[in-house]
């Protein structure tokens, strides 16, 4: 238990001092081009029938990540607009429910499988994305605590 305890705030401690000494746009685009292989993996025993190459995957995370990137940047650039800025909350909503929808759809369409399948591996590649991005920030907390010492 006291372990747990420990690892917990030393985890926190490195998470922090990333945060610290890390810009969050920087953080986050390093996360996306370290995550990005990490996720093709993890598809590749998903779709292993009919057989589908490693960089197939790639490039459909690829296009996905564009897409969301797209948006945000949609939405980052509406938030400058004075006047709109201040009432965008049912868009970013509507444009968060798109990009759940749209990665769903892109999933069916192009991997060709049904809706139960398909939402299956959804919830499968979410809990993948999450554990991968967690690794490389934890990876990523542990480079920079050791180029700042």
């Amino acid at each position: 238990m006291k372990r747990l305890i420990v690892g917990s705030l030393v985890s926190a401690a490195l998470v922090a001092l990333l945060l610290y000494s890390v810009d969050l746009r920087s953080l986050s685009q390093q996360l996306s081009h370290v995550s990005l292989p990490l996720l093709a993996l993890a598809m590749k025993p998903l779709y292993w029938r009919p057989k589908r190459y490693y960089v197939e995957h790639l490039l459909f995370l690829i296009h996905n990540h564009a897409f969301v990137f797209l948006m945000l940047t949609i939405l980052a650039a509406l938030e400058l607009i004075p006047v709109v800025g201040e009432h965008l909350g049912f868009v970013k909503f509507a444009a968060w429910l798109y990009i759940i929808w749209y990665i769903f759809r892109a999933m069916r369409n192009y991997y060709r499988q049904g809706w139960w399948l398909t939402f299956a591996k959804y919830l499968q590649m979410g809990l993948s994305y999450f554990s991968a991005a967690v690794l490389v920030l934890v990876l990523l907390a542990m480079y920079s605590a050791i180029s700042l010492g």
